[in-house]
């Protein structure tokens, strides 16, 4: 039997109202609403391989170069990240939002952006400001402009948290908690439609 015209109406609907959810693409290949993420299955362990080795460079102040190097790389492979094909199992890019980009994004922006701006420019607030710009546009690369503004906020907070505390760890947890909320909206949102 054929879906009547109040159940085809609530699917566009709810298939709509997904699709324009933040950090999340509807492909053009899902007609059937599936959410997806740009992230392949095999990123995520590559990703937290090569962070816990970034972990271990020695500090900013010995050998600069080496890590401005090491930030420009990692910088360069988050936006390939962030711009490959997406991945058909959305339960994987709950466990990156999660668990995998707070860590990642964390250590190149805090860790190794933000670090070598204190270093080079003295200035606290610049460097909380360009680091959460980077942020900002990284994001917007891979999610469009909205993405982008939306995390500036966030982005200046976490900047904030690691100026005072020098500590990566509190950024991670604030991090994880900013994308869990950012989850969570949607579905907030789609629960009616469950229980309709």
């Amino acid at each position: 039997m054929l879906p009547g015209p109040a159940e085809s109406r609530q699917h566009a609907a709810r298939h709509v109202q997904m699709s324009r959810t933040p950090g999340y693409i509807c492909t053009p290949e899902d007609p059937s609403g599936v959410q997806t993420m740009a992230l392949p299955t095999l990123d995520l362990p590559v990703c937290l391989a090569t962070t816990t080795r970034f972990l271990t460079l020695p500090p900013a102040d010995s050998d600069t170069s080496a890590r401005l190097l090491c930030s420009a790389a990692f910088l360069v492979a988050l936006v390939w990240l962030l711009t490959r094909q997406p991945l058909a199992v959305p339960s994987w890019s709950a466990v990156w939002l999660l668990a995998g980009a707070p860590v990642v994004e964390e250590v190149i922006f805090r860790l190794g952006l933000q670090q070598e701006l204190l270093t080079r420019l003295k200035s606290a607030p610049v460097a909380n400001a360009l680091t959460a710009l980077a942020f900002a546009v990284a994001h917007g690369l891979s999610q469009g402009t909205w993405q982008s503004l939306l995390t500036l906020l966030p982005a200046l907070a976490l900047g904030s948290v690691f100026q005072r505390s020098r500590r990566v760890a509190p950024c991670i947890a604030l991090h994880a908690a900013f994308n869990a909320i950012w989850l969570a909206v949607p579905l907030v949102h789609a629960l009616p439609t469950f229980f309709s």
